[in-house]
Formats: C-alpha cells, structure tokens, sequence
C-alpha cells in the first residue's frame, strides 16, 4: 500500500506485483497519493447541476438535465446517468491504480449496478478491489477487479465487475 495524504491506494506496476485481494480506496474530496503533479485535475467528482459535465455522457434525457422537468419524473429530480457515472468511476480508478499499472486496454465489464442515482452535490468514493490474476500467452495477462463507488452517506452508486489487460 503507498499512503499519500488521505488517501490509501494500491499500487502495483506489473503482473508480477499484484495479488488478489489487494484492495485500493480513493476519494474524490480528498489529494490522491500524486496531487502535486494531479493538482489541476484533482476536483471532487461528482454532478454538479450547472456544470456542462451533466451533458457528458451524451444522455440528453430531462431527468439528467432539466430541474423542472426532473421534479416531475421518477427520481424526483435530476439524477447523473449511468454513462456519467462510470465516467467519475474511470477517473478514480485512473488515480487510484489504472495510470500506475502496465495496462494494454480494458477487456470486459459485467455484473454493472447502479443500486441508488447519483444527484446533484454527490461526492463519490471508489472501492477496487483485485479479485482475480490469470495469466494468458498473448494478450496480456487479465486482473479481474471488483469495483464499487458509494455517495457521502455511504450509499452504494456502482457496482461491477471488470477485466483489465496487462503486461506480463
């Protein structure tokens, strides 16, 4: 574990380095273990309702960007869609492990939950946990990796499983 302000991360370079059960945290409200040079990209991620972020993800639905007419649909006001929320998810993980690992490209995604909608002030905190290494002869060895973000209050937004390309 490499410890860097208030925020715990698992770092590992290569295949070789990595175990299962390593456990990664990263907090969005908080300096990463590389601020000083991440400084200028280290704002707390999140949905701001002002922000042309909440257009992001391509998903004009009014419930992701229209107060009004958000107030009036199920979540009862403007909620991030999914696309925007596994984005804030990439960027953790970027931060916590993915910008330090070998890796050659994202394999696969499953088991995607979105079990509570992200709202507008949602400071968001990723989980990665590394539940499995297998070696491969050619593209690159897999870590498969068990992911979670939770809101402020704890409440899980995301969950999903993932498979991540590496250099042997």
């Amino acid at each position: 574990m490499v410890s860097g302000g208030a925020v715990d991360c698992a770092l590992a370079l290569g295949f070789e380095q990595m175990v299962p059960g390593a456990l990664g945290s990263v907090f969005s409200d908080r300096p990463g273990p590389m601020a000083r040079q991440e400084a200028a990209r280290d704002e707390p991620q999140g949905v701001d309702p002002q922000s042309p972020m909440r257009r992001s993800s391509g998903d004009s639905q009014d419930f992701h960007i229209d107060a009004e007419a958000a107030e009036a649909r199920h979540f009862g006001g403007i909620v991030a869609s999914g696309l925007h929320t596994i984005g804030v998810y990439q960027r953790l993980a970027a931060l916590c492990h993915l910008n330090r690992w070998k890796v050659i490209a994202g394999r696969g995604i499953r088991d995607l939950h979105f079990p509570r909608p992200v709202r507008p002030g949602d400071v968001l905190t990723g989980s990665f946990t590394i539940e499995a290494i297998r070696a491969t002869r050619t593209a690159g060895d897999v870590v498969t990796l068990v992911s979670r973000l939770v809101n402020q209050e704890g409440d899980p937004v995301l969950a999903m499983t993932s498979d991540v390309h590496v250099t042997h």
